[in-house]
């Protein structure tokens, strides 16, 4: 293929491939107070567990669709760090993912397993670390 069919193609691609653009919804509008949105994840057809980066508090966030905050928990056992994402399981059991690493200098990188918020009576949740390392990095520091 010679370059020029080979840019077309890359071009056709890229247009194609966002026929969807322009079609997002938006929801609602998060509380402002919560000030560094970096992972969310759904719980049913109402609510959504929010949690914040790094330099903010070791609390994850129950949000409705009009933009509430309706349930703050603080996550024991755990220092926020870097906290980068959030995900659940099956059983509704949360995983907060304190893996921000901007300059590979940072050695405790950490999964935090959270039982399942919505089931908390308190104020505060339990955090299960599941510690790893990533050997990728050792090879590709420069």
């Amino acid at each position: 293929m010679n370059r020029l069919a080979f840019i077309t193609v890359i071009i056709f691609s890229t247009l194609t491939s966002c026929v969807n653009y322009g079609q997002l919804k938006i929801i609602t509008d998060l509380p402002g107070s919560l000030k560094e949105n970096s992972g969310f994840v759904t719980y049913g057809d109402s609510t959504v567990w929010a949690i914040e980066d790094s330099g903010n508090k070791n609390d994850i966030y129950q949000v409705n669709f009009k933009g509430d905050i309706i349930k703050t928990l603080k996550v024991k056992n755990d220092q926020n760090d870097d906290w980068e994402d959030l995900t659940k399981d099956t059983t509704g059991n949360l995983y907060v993912a304190n893996i921000g690493n901007n300059h590979n200098s940072r050695k405790n990188l950490v999964i935090y397993k959270l039982t399942n918020p919505n089931a908390e009576p308190g104020n505060n949740i339990d955090a299960e670390q599941i510690e790893f390392k990533l050997l990728l990095y050792m090879f590709l520091r420069v």
